[in-house]
């Protein structure tokens, strides 16, 4: 399980202009992003949820409820990195009311190469490279 934003402002890879002009890429800066969580079940399959602002703890405790629903009848280990929103004291009390309903492991500080949600969000990321996006809500 992992999260990630994806921001407005393009990504630019590849570009090409004439000879001898500098190219120019008009667009506003912004902060304006599309907050991203997912998770990879054993069987492959991918769950994704996302929102127009960064999540909160409130919204990791949605999240595993959604998951916890989606496999009431097995325990869930989770995978996650050492993010603060994943210690907080909110999502500490919703794992205290679901003992051994859902165990955790914490990956090893800096390791995103042992995560395979990171690889969703590097294909993501990739595909979007050299598009224009539009603001949010439009």
């Amino acid at each position: 399980m992992d999260e990630s934003a994806c921001y407005l402002l393009p990504l630019l890879a590849h570009t090409w202009v004439p000879s001898s002009q500098t190219p120019v890429l008009v667009e506003q800066a912004g902060r304006a992003h599309l907050s991203l969580i997912a998770a990879i079940a054993p069987n492959g399959r991918i769950y994704v949820a996302g929102q127009d602002q960064s999540f909160t703890s409130e919204d990791i405790v949605w999240f595993l409820t959604k998951l916890c629903s989606r496999y009431r009848k097995q325990n869930m280990l989770v995978i996650w990195d050492g993010a603060a929103i994943h210690r907080s004291e909110v999502v500490k009390a919703f794992l205290k009311q679901r003992p051994r309903r859902i165990h955790l492991e914490r990956l090893p500080a800096y390791s995103p190469q042992l995560n395979p949600v990171e690889l969703v969000w590097s294909q993501l990321k990739r595909c979007l490279k050299n598009q224009q996006g539009r603001p949010l809500g439009l």
